[in-house]
């Protein structure tokens, strides 16, 4: 299975400063079961598309790209069955993994082995991040059957099945042109793959992600830390609720 992984090394930018610390209810629209919080490939269209289409050939779809909600709300009150992909979006209150490309099956090739990005919710004692991405509106159960099985988000049914990798879990904070809002019905796929690692796994990983013949506290020149992944400044590590 032909999945996106990630090649672009982290730039050194300024994190923005977080100021506001109340929440804003989504707009209703958004809010709704069948919205996603993505953060991958599902972002681009003709990608979306063809997952969908794994699961219905025949389906019959709209997918419009929209930087706003003022232009999100305009499309989908036009066209309800539109998918709109909302850019611009950003999920807080996470830990970013890497797993590598041996998990899902066989290495195209072995001797570079790729490493894919997963998001999880931090826990406990860690330091939360946040992963830019963007929301996708209007799916329903239907299509989001078809990314579930393209995200590895499906109980296996027998051992020939591939384990599951991801989970579909509520976003709880969201942050869009600079606002916090919170949510009751948003998913994002979170990582769940740190159940089926072993040492050697993590060690093989840490050698993917860092690099060979790095220096200490160095990365390795073509290390795969993706720049959309950045540490939430001025927030403490988090506490048992």
């Amino acid at each position: 299975m032909e999945r996106e992984s990630f090649h672009i090394p982290i730039k050194k930018e300024p994190v923005k400063k977080i100021e506001q610390r109340e929440f804003i209810k989504m707009p209703v629209f958004v809010d709704k079961p069948g919205t996603l919080f993505a953060y991958g490939s599902l972002l681009d269209r003709e990608r979306l598309l063809e997952q969908i289409h794994e699961i219905n050939p025949d389906a019959k779809i709209n997918i419009q790209d929209s930087g706003n909600f003022k232009d999100a709300y305009r499309i989908r009150a036009t066209s309800p069955n539109t998918i709109v992909i909302l850019h611009g979006a950003e999920l807080e209150g996470i830990r970013a993994n890497i797993i590598r490309e041996s998990r899902f099956g066989e290495p195209e090739d072995a001797e570079h082995e790729e490493a894919y990005l997963y998001v999880r919710k931090a826990k406990e004692g860690e330091r939360p991040r946040y992963v830019a991405g963007g929301l996708i509106i209007g799916l329903t159960k239907e299509f989001l059957q078809a990314l579930d099985a393209y995200e590895l988000a499906t109980p296996p049914k027998s051992k020939e099945d591939d384990p599951q990798f991801y989970r579909r879990a509520q976003v709880h904070e969201l942050r869009i042109d600079g606002k916090k809002y919170s949510s009751k019905n948003i998913e994002f796929y979170e990582g769940i793959a740190e159940q089926h690692l072993t040492d050697e796994d993590r060690e093989a990983t840490r050698k993917i992600v860092l690099g060979e013949g790095r220096k200490r506290g160095e990365k390795a020149e073509g290390a795969k830390w993706p720049e959309t992944v950045r540490r939430q400044k001025g927030i403490e590590p988090r506490k048992a609720a």
